[in-house]
């Protein structure tokens, strides 16, 4: 039984990852959020569309025919045969699975409060008698329930045929009953409940759900924070996932340390029907009460939701998050960060401005502003990484690690003055408060190719809106006499407020004002840089571009920029000659595709959202 149910989770999981259809529905019964049926204190949720399975698979399968790669038309060919050889007679799952899978199917996780509240509070001796494993459930929302009933009929008979028989009981769950199937010979291996509109596989029991139905207690779907955090997403989604805390998986493991090795070990041994060895006691040091105030706050930071789109041009993930006020207001205080770390952090949006000053031609860009506020938070984490250091028990490191911090921020600062006469927030930072952006073009005869023994065959840029044109000047007088001071050769004043600086190595390296940008470029792309910053063949002109950033919001503070169409293009000119099929399917399937994009946006009010998209031509 244990290898056909494995089958079934098999093709269930499978339609659910890959089915399409709009995320949320306000309808009831079977067209249900999931999420109504788990309990508020769900650990992951993850909710997945079924329906148009056939039309979203064949879509993935058409991109991947046209590489020239062989792809069945039967996409479950191989599922088939197995299901066939497992019931004894022909079986498919279009035609024996499909008929009665609903809309959606969703994944639940829990794990028990008293363990994660064990972990934050740092009581080893309590967290050594707890045994309880995460629970895991799986439910499918059902369309047709004879057609399901006749299924699992059959396929229980297949397991009685192999000795393993899987007994029935019965429970009330409000005004329907749920039927409970489990192996008596192996009780924690898992059940399988079903009742009107949905069947449950679960690794333990199927308490999680059914407890939350017959006690009318709360559901998630209700819970504040999953709805503002779900609400953040868009609503067509192929799939989503709802992470309660962000860092709670991460922290639980983590703080079990080399215990965990014995919770997966009893997992297995469930799942085999055999019992686990007795773990050997780990001894774990004693927390103190402020560490154990600051894993608290780490394990609950805020809520994430996680939503995948599948567009007629595009593939899209969303993430959005809600930071937990008290947690951050917590951690910010323990780790000697300002006050207002959260808020400085919030950048302007960006005004679109360098992607008039960007060649059209650039493979990739990254856009931003608030550079003297990433430096100032660079600072502040630095500062607080001692601290970090001393609440996880490496008080000696922790001390030579500030000493040796300080001192890194000191001498850097003091070389700015002592070589440049500059004073990094006077000098430099000062006019750095516009937006900045980085570019790489392909260009076979850049300054780089000769550092890099021909390998590396691209003109990099880095772009900075000054706010103040005098400061800007005067910082490039004052680099300009250091460089002379330190290297063989002085900067070349190469004409319009732009020079040229080798190094001993041959590199050069381009910088200069054009305008109310700075601009610092290996050499051989300055010119290109210049050409673009007067606005002259830019990305914004670029129909890529548009098509990238269409639906890029307004208050976006920051974005990603990959350039397919000219990536594909130069790669279809350094293949030229090799005719493999590795090299001729991967670029038909590069020629697919039109760019990659994210962006992202943080929010006073602790919400923040972010999206990366591949376009398709």
């Amino acid at each position: 039984m244990r290898k056909l149910l494995t089958l079934i989770l098999l093709v269930v999981l499978t339609t659910g990852v890959l089915g399409s259809a709009p995320a949320r529905t306000t309808a009831q019964a079977a067209s249900t959020s999931l999420a109504s049926l788990m309990p508020a204190d769900t650990l992951v949720y993850g909710e997945f569309r079924t329906s148009d399975l056939m039309t979203t698979l064949n879509r993935f399968a058409d991109i991947v025919r046209k590489t020239g790669a062989p792809v069945p038309e039967n996409l479950f060919a191989d599922l088939d045969a197995q299901l066939t050889k497992a019931f004894g007679r022909p079986t498919t799952v279009e035609k024996d699975i499909l008929t009665w899978v609903g809309d959606h199917a969703a994944v639940g996780v829990r794990v028990d409060q008293k363990i994660l509240d064990a972990v934050a509070s740092g009581d080893m001796d309590q967290m050594k008698k707890m045994n309880e494993q995460p629970e895991f459930v799986l439910v499918l929302a059902i369309k047709d329930e004879a057609a399901a009933d006749a299924f699992f009929k059959d396929a229980f008979a297949v397991t009685e045929k192999s000795g393993q028989k899987y007994t029935a009981t019965q429970e009330k769950i409000g005004a329907d009953t749920a039927t409970i199937y489990a192996n008596p010979s192996a009780p924690q291996t898992g059940q399988i409940a079903r009742w009107k509109g949905y069947i449950a596989f679960s690794n333990t029991t199927n308490a999680m759900v059914l407890d939350t139905l017959k006690n009318n207690a709360p559901r998630l779907a209700d819970d504040a924070a999953y709805k503002k955090t779900i609400g953040l997403l868009k609503p067509d989604n192929l799939f989503t996932v709802y992470l309660r805390s962000q860092l709670t998986p991460l922290l639980t493991l983590a703080m079990m340390g080399p215990s965990i090795g014995s919770t997966f070990d009893s997992i297995v041994a469930n799942l085999n029907g055999t019992t686990a060895p007795t773990p050997t006691p780990t001894p774990m040091p004693t927390v103190s009460p402020e560490r154990a105030e600051l894993f608290k706050a780490l394990l609950n930071p805020g809520s994430t939701a996680i939503g995948g789109r599948l567009e007629a041009k595009a593939m899209a993930i969303d993430v959005a998050s809600v930071t937990n006020p008290e947690a951050i207001q917590t951690i910010t205080r323990i780790m000697g960060l300002p006050a207002d770390f959260q808020s400085q952090m919030i950048l302007e949006p960006l005004s679109g401005k360098l992607a008039d000053q960007i060649p059209q031609n650039a493979l990739g860009a990254i856009m931003g502003s608030g550079i003297p506020k990433g430096y100032h938070a660079l600072r502040s984490v630095l500062a607080s990484m001692p601290k970090m250091m001393e609440l996880m028990g490496n008080g000696a490191e922790a001390a030579a690690s500030e000493q040796q911090m300080k001192q890194s921020i000191a001498e850097m600062e003091t070389g700015l003055k002592a070589g440049f006469d500059m004073d990094i927030e006077k000098d430099i930072l000062s006019w750095m408060n516009g937006e900045f952006a980085v570019y790489t073009t392909f260009n076979p005869a850049s300054d780089l190719m000769k550092s890099s023994k021909n390998q590396t065959p691209l003109d990099i840029a880095m772009l900075v809106q000054s706010t103040d044109k005098a400061k800007t000047g005067s910082f490039i007088t004052k680099l300009n006499v250091g460089l002379t001071r330190f290297a063989d050769s002085a900067p070349s004043n190469v004409g319009d407020n732009l020079f040229l600086f080798k190094g001993k190595d041959g590199t050069t390296v381009g910088y200069g004002l054009v305008n109310d940008t700075f601009v610092i470029s290996t050499g051989s792309g300055l010119t290109p840089a210049k050409t673009a910053i007067a606005g002259d063949g830019v990305l914004s002109k670029s129909d890529v571009w548009k098509h990238a950033t269409a639906d890029m919001p307004r208050t976006s503070q920051s974005a990603l920029f990959v350039n397919l169409v000219e990536i594909t293009k130069i790669a279809k000119q350094m293949s030229a000659g090799n005719s493999s099929p590795s090299t001729t399917q991967g670029l038909a399937l590069l020629d697919q595709f039109e760019s990659v994009i994210a962006y992202g946006t943080a929010s006073a009010d602790g919400t923040s959202t972010g999206t990366i998209a591949l376009l398709m031509k």
